[in-house]
């Protein structure tokens, strides 16, 4: 079950990424302008703060990031738009490699539609960061920071996020040491398709018919005691992983609505009574039933 599980995570960035350079090893950008100099400036600043840290035996971080370059081609883990502005940013482990710390400037690049920290066992955000990385990203639609260390309470980022992303689309916040309920302002985010907020201690209100495009939904490893009726109305659900989730009684008879769901996850950690339901066989593109 636990493969099952953390199989997840790539499953989610990968085939439900908007497609901002988030999958590319390497940026490939075609702009016919030139990276604007002020968010270049912004960039280089950031290599600077994380070049400063000894990483002993490791290399230096963002090596084709240089001065003198164009920062929308070839700069690992950039991606610009047609008019040289900075939309996409990738730091994920997987790409760059080790950081230390999260630089605070990317709050300056306020074009940004994707930002990827994932990846990143070391990474934190002190309180408030958290709030103010995102205060001016209210172009940003795709959200990684899956294992950086958040020190906001769930409540408080669910706030943040519903006053300024109002346009997200992905939110993926696996292991970032949430814990406390999520605050309902976060249905505000009515354009939501991925929810990821597996590995943390996060308690949900029963809020997710405020998200009638939801394909993705990853709630292990947190606190919901009673299946959540307002899922069983989200027809384009694909992926609903609920494991570990402290879940009891009666799986709904009404699952079966769920026609769209490829993978499902509910009996690792949860004590269930009775049989599946019969409308289970509804899901007849159900690959994956756990």
């Amino acid at each position: 079950m636990m493969v099952a599980v953390f199989f997840l995570l790539p499953l989610v960035q990968v085939q439900y990424s908007l497609g901002f350079g988030i999958k590319n090893a390497t940026t490939t950008n075609h702009a016919p302008f030139r990276c604007l100099a002020q968010e270049a400036a912004v960039l280089l600043k950031m290599k600077l703060s994380l070049s400063s840290v000894d990483y002993g035996e490791l290399p230096k971080p963002l090596p084709s990031w240089q001065v003198g370059t164009d920062c929308c081609h070839n700069w690992m883990g950039v991606t610009c738009d047609y008019a040289g502005r900075v939309i996409a940013l990738n730091l994920s482990f997987r790409l760059v490699g080790f950081l230390d710390n999260v630089p605070m400037d990317i709050s300056r690049l306020n074009n940004l539609v994707s930002l990827d920290l994932s990846g990143h066992s070391s990474l934190m955000l002190p309180e408030p960061s958290f709030q103010t990385i995102i205060a001016n990203l209210s172009n940003l639609k795709e959200l990684h920071l899956d294992g950086v260390l958040i020190s906001s309470t769930a409540a408080e980022c669910s706030k943040a996020l519903a006053k300024s992303v109002s346009l997200l689309q992905i939110l993926t916040m696996s292991i970032c040491g949430l814990s406390g309920p999520i605050d309902s302002a976060l249905s505000g985010l009515g354009s939501l398709t991925v929810i990821d907020f597996r590995g943390n201690n996060i308690t949900f209100p029963d809020f997710f018919a405020h998200f009638p495009f939801l394909r993705v939904l990853s709630l292990d490893e947190n606190h919901l005691s009673t299946f959540p009726l307002g899922i069983l109305q989200l027809r384009y659900l694909e992926i609903l992983s609920l494991s570990d989730t402290s879940l009891s009684g009666y799986i709904p008879y009404d699952i079966g609505n769920l026609t769209s769901l490829t993978q499902l996850y509910l009996g690792y950690g949860n004590i269930f009574s009775g049989r599946l339901p019969a409308t289970v066989s509804n899901l007849t593109s159900l690959r994956t039933l756990d």
